[in-house]
């Protein structure tokens, strides 16, 4: 006889659980897969006005690619990516979210809408139940404590990005695709721009703007070429260059 596996659930965790105001305090969001392959998730982080947002890591996230790199919206942190080929374990990283303690009180940290689904072609959401973690904050008798970010001179990883088009995204027309990792601070954001001829030398003559992936191309025609580049928390940039078509300048 054997014990049967934990089901699949998600887990919110509390670093410290009591605080002071004026603290930080790290909430570590994890998904225990309970014996199942899972290649997607998603869901929403919600707390009370006891805290405010301060940041967000996705370092060392078991998402490879993600669909709502968490964000804030509307008062809900929320999330959704997935794991081409799967990922099982116990206590798999999602991301941490960095918050600070405003005010004495009890905070009930939630996640709520939990998204599970097992690495199949079923398409079937498993059934997940919401967590919860307790944070409570006491009156301010010392200097506020903050959680210390790791120094990274460390850029993303290289990527690729990819030229394409299916008629179910922009009209069929020609966009971007890109994604890439950071493997101490986490990605800040992506930035894209076009230049109309071969690739540059230098790139202090680009005009970038903040992107996500899928982005559209200005320039259906494909004469341009497209520079991508990631930008870490700490400032560092990764840069990847697309030439234009091949062909189209002969």
């Amino acid at each position: 006889w054997s014990a049967a596996a934990a089901a699949p659930a998600f887990k919110l965790t509390a670093l410290p659980t009591e605080v002071e105001g004026g603290d930080e305090l790290r909430l570590v969001v994890t998904v225990a897969t309970g014996g199942e392959v899972l290649n997607t998730l998603g869901g929403a982080v919600v707390w009370p006005p006891l805290l405010q947002l301060q940041d967000i890591r996705e370092v060392g996230s078991v998402v490879a690619l993600w669909v709502e790199q968490p964000h804030l919206i509307g008062g809900r942190l929320v999330f959704s990516g997935s794991t081409p080929g799967g990922f099982r374990g116990n206590s798999a990283s999602v991301f941490t979210v960095i918050l600070r303690a405003l005010k004495p009180g009890t905070a009930v940290i939630r996640l709520v809408e939990p998204e599970l689904y097992r690495n199949d072609s079923s398409g079937k959401a498993l059934a997940v139940s919401p967590a919860t973690a307790t944070v409570i904050i006491r009156e301010q008798t010392r200097p506020p404590r903050e959680v210390i970010t790791p120094f990274d001179r460390t850029p993303p990883l290289p990527f690729a990005p990819v030229r394409d088009h299916v008629a179910e995204l922009f009209g069929g027309d020609w966009f971007v695709s890109f994604v890439t990792q950071d493997m101490e601070s986490g990605i800040e954001r992506y930035e894209v721009a076009e230049w109309p001829g071969p690739p540059l030398g230098e790139t202090s003559g680009l005009t970038w703007e903040v992107a996500q992936s899928p982005h559209l191309l200005k320039d259906q025609s494909l004469m341009s070429s497209v520079y991508v580049r990631a930008i870490d928390r700490a400032g560092n940039i990764r840069l990847a260059v697309l030439p234009p078509v091949a062909g189209v300048f002969s």
